[in-house]
């Protein structure tokens, strides 16, 4: 089990490294404060959880308002998604099949700039989820709960509107069920 937060870590370090270097906008592009777009997400649950329904995708609409600019390099905004998602059996003695997932957020974020003169940007994200499960989950057995999630990612500006974005999340600080999540998403904005 300790196999794949390594593999999640990995591959968060390579799509950060990947999108830090693509083409962003030029500064006199600006940059969308507000933007609408959808994502798709892999996810590999840890602890308890991850012994029942390990690992799964996730996909949905996410949007945001994050008023920026290129000349100050860094702001803060919100952002809100709702995602439906499916997480396949670990293990072998749940008869029920895939565990389905309903899930709405709403965060904060910072986003700094990565150069100077490009839209590349760090992000930095916390809020909560609220979370209903098509069957009862540990540690407490529950089919609805709150999550909260912190987030670290990288967003490129492409063309002045649309917004590549690749964000890594650990979801369910404290007692409850956690996960590690890898999103990508395209938006539009303006």
């Amino acid at each position: 089990m300790i196999a794949a937060p390594k593999a999640v870590i990995a591959g968060v370090a390579l799509c950060c490294g990947v999108a830090s270097f693509a083409g962003g906008a030029r500064a006199d592009e600006g940059v969308p404060s507000g933007k609408i777009g959808a994502f798709f997400a892999g996810r590999q649950n840890v602890g308890e959880l991850a012994d029942r329904y390990s690992l799964g995708v996730m996909w949905g609409v996410y949007a945001g308002y994050q008023p920026s600019t290129i000349a100050r390099p860094w702001s803060l905004g919100v952002d809100w998604s709702v995602a439906w998602g499916r997480f396949f059996v670990s293990d072998p003695r749940l008869v029920g099949g895939s565990l389905q997932v309903l899930e709405v957020s709403l965060g904060t974020r910072l986003r700094w700039l990565l150069e100077e003169g490009s839209a590349r940007f760090w992000t930095l994200s916390g809020g909560a989820s609220l979370v209903r499960t098509s069957a009862a989950i540990p540690p407490d057995d529950d089919r609805l709960l709150v999550a909260p999630y912190v987030g670290l990612g990288v967003e490129t500006v492409l063309g002045g509107r649309g917004v590549l974005a690749i964000d890594a999340r650990y979801a369910g600080i404290g007692s409850g069920p956690a996960s590690l999540s890898i999103l990508i998403g395209f938006a539009l904005g303006s």
